[in-house]
């Protein structure tokens, strides 16, 4: 979920309460299907360090968490693809996609 309007980040001050309320009655709704297609979500954030994309926004997302070892395999994904070993990684997406293979 992305607001119309750029917002930085939950802590920016464009990030008031009515935005805060319109985001979170989408929020809810997605992660309520979400729930009753797969029976679980997580919902997520980033701030700082974390936040890849400069504009508020959140993840509902299902599945298997990160292992404990999604560093390693995610480096390992990156190495082979270097030797040649794998299909082009261009984005995040593709990283975390052979990551997820690589753990099931």
């Amino acid at each position: 979920m992305v607001p119309k309007s750029h917002v930085p980040d939950i802590l920016s001050p464009e990030c008031d309460d009515q935005l805060l309320s319109e985001l979170f009655s989408v929020i809810r709704s997605v992660a309520a299907d979400v729930i009753k297609e797969h029976g679980s979500c997580r919902i997520l954030t980033n701030l700082g360090g974390y936040q890849d994309s400069k504009h508020l926004h959140w993840h509902v997302v299902f599945g298997t968490p990160h292992a404990d070892n999604y560093d390693q395999l995610a480096q390992e994904a990156i190495d082979d693809h270097r030797l040649g070993k794998t299909k082009v990684l261009r984005t995040k997406k593709d990283i975390h996609e052979y990551v997820r293979q690589a753990m099931s």
